[in-house]
């Protein structure tokens, strides 16, 4: 491409103009985060490798990965779709980063419009759910050793993602057991009631989100 005027950073749509399309672009998308999806032009970002030559994709910098998740986090939007094939290049003099292997392909998973995940595969990327192994916190022992069923091998880095804690309403919570069972109280207390119990039930749920690894969860393969 002969002096493409563009800069790294810029955002761009392809479009073959009737041409045979390029492997592994797309001119649309399905944005998920309308009501309805819709189907929209697909953006790129640009990566200016010099004046008549440039990539699509997005620099990234190694202090923006959290290695207790191994997440990706950009300052801008990353523009990638989950199951997008990218090769990972260190910058000039940079040091390789622990895990990536310069000059490999890896495929995206999309977390959000500025945070993702290299996987190895395209199936992991697009079914991370296929690759989680779940547990019951009664298979846990002597406080730190998990009883399940697994493929994992021993030193395998892996992330735990616990599971969405229980919620409740102050209708719920029969403060006078009007139910003789413990069960949902009728709607009778006054506002002032209510706003009272909902104060006395704030320290409560944030120990049941702190504690929420106690019942149960997923762990992941490396990310």
């Amino acid at each position: 491409m002969v002096n493409h005027g563009l800069q790294t950073g810029d955002v761009v749509v392809y479009d073959p103009e009737g041409n045979t399309s390029i492997g592994g672009l797309t001119t649309t998308f399905t944005d998920n985060t309308t009501s309805p999806a819709t189907v929209t032009a697909r953006p790129y970002n640009v990566i200016s490798l010099g004046a008549n030559d440039l990539a699509l994709g997005s620099q990234f910098d190694g202090s923006s990965i959290d290695p207790a998740t191994d997440t990706l986090t950009f300052q801008t939007p990353h523009n990638f779709q989950s199951g997008d094939a990218v090769e990972y290049e260190p910058g000039p003099g940079a040091a390789t980063i622990g895990g990536l292997t310069a000059g490999s392909t890896y495929y995206v998973r999309v977390l959000d419009g500025l945070r993702i995940k290299l996987e190895p595969t395209l199936d992991r990327a697009i079914n991370p759910d296929n690759y989680l192994s779940t547990f019951n916190p009664s298979g846990i022992t002597g406080g730190n050793t998990i009883h399940a069923t697994n493929s994992f091998t021993p030193n395998e880095a892996v992330t735990y993602e616990a599971p969405a804690p229980q919620t409740f309403d102050s209708i719920q919570v029969d403060v006078n057991n009007d139910t003789g069972d413990g069960g949902v109280a009728k709607n009778r207390h006054s506002g002032h009631a209510r706003r009272n119990l909902l104060e006395q039930l704030d320290p409560f749920r944030a120990h049941a989100v702190f504690e929420g690894d106690k019942s149960g969860g997923v762990t992941s393969r490396p990310r």
